[in-house]
């Protein structure tokens, strides 16, 4: 567009600049339109799940809980783990449940029905010991350890050698997550430390460790497993997985769940308890049908009665 003899725009120069400037803010007024549907969209959206997750969720309750172990799986988890108990029982190493396992002893006697893991927390001052003893087992088994490399959390990693590998992880699945705690003189905690002031406990309640029934074993727990896990949980709420670990992925929010364990008890089995004489009668049940009872003590040894 060429200016006129004075270097200034004609009328028609600048009637064309003007009608082009129109077209322009036209257009931008148009994207910011299409901007603001689009975003009026994603509130939609974020919307919706939120109240889809304050209500029912997008299925029923119980899909949200639907075990993803086959029985290959779980033959192959139970083998590591008995593997796993066995080899620090006769090193004489202090091990017990932990976190979700433990609450799988307490509430179902084992696993958590829709859990894929197992988590033991291990005395740290025998770290060493236990690195001797699990590095006996390969060639059958592997110990992802401090020593490979970063590791996700801080804890070890211990599963069987011939399954497949993850294309974004050094270790393999189902494997047996291996935590360690550190202590004094009254408490021990674990030793990661983003978890050491959530996950420490009174000595008291912890020791001396008592067997508890999971699955087909009888494995080491805290002597009070009940004050324990009420530490850090809701033991009557039942959480969908948070965590994928055949996948080793996060689970995206509006596919998990928490819900009153009550409302899955037709489903799954869940212990229910009598108190009697200082024992704790343990029945497992799946809504009126009872699979076993056991007793078990009331109280810590070392604690006297309750």
């Amino acid at each position: 567009m060429a200016a006129g003899k004075n270097g200034l725009l004609n009328h028609g120069e600048r009637s064309t600049m003007f009608i082009c400037f129109r077209r322009f803010r036209r257009l931008l007024d148009l994207k910011n339109v299409n901007i603001l549907v689009v975003n009026l969209l994603c509130l939609m959206l974020n919307l919706f799940f939120f109240v889809m997750q304050m209500n029912q969720g997008f299925w029923p309750v119980e899909s949200y809980f639907k075990p993803v172990l086959d029985e290959h799986n779980k033959a192959q988890m139970m083998e590591t783990l008995a593997v796993f108990a066995s080899a620090l029982q006769a090193a004489n190493v202090t091990f017990m449940m932990y976190g979700g396992t433990l609450i799988g002893a307490y509430r179902h006697h084992g696993p958590i029905p829709w859990d894929d893991d197992v988590d033991m927390i291990v005395n740290a001052s025998q770290k060493e010991l236990v690195r001797n003893v699990l590095s006996s087992l390969e060639p059958n088994y592997r110990t992802y350890t401090d020593s490979d490399g970063p590791l996700q959390h801080g804890q070890w990693k211990f599963h069987k050698t011939d399954l497949p590998q993850f294309l974004h992880r050094p270790f393999k699945w189902p494997y047996i997550d291996v935590f360690f705690f550190q202590e004094n003189e009254t408490h021990i905690w674990d030793e990661v430390a983003k978890y050491s002031k959530a996950y420490s406990f009174a000595k008291s309640d912890v020791f001396p460790l008592v067997p508890r029934l999971f699955g087909p074993m009888m494995l080491p727990a805290p002597c009070d497993t009940q004050r324990i896990l009420e530490q850090n949980y809701h033991i009557t709420l039942c959480r969908s997985r948070q965590f994928s670990h055949m996948m080793e992925l996060p689970m995206f929010s509006f596919s998990t769940k928490d819900v009153p364990c009550s409302r899955i008890a037709h489903v799954f089995p869940f212990v229910e308890r009598t108190y009697t004489n200082g024992h704790i009668n343990e029945t497992l049940k799946i809504a009126d049908w009872e699979l076993h009872t056991i007793t078990v003590p009331a109280h810590c040894a070392n604690r006297g009665s309750v």
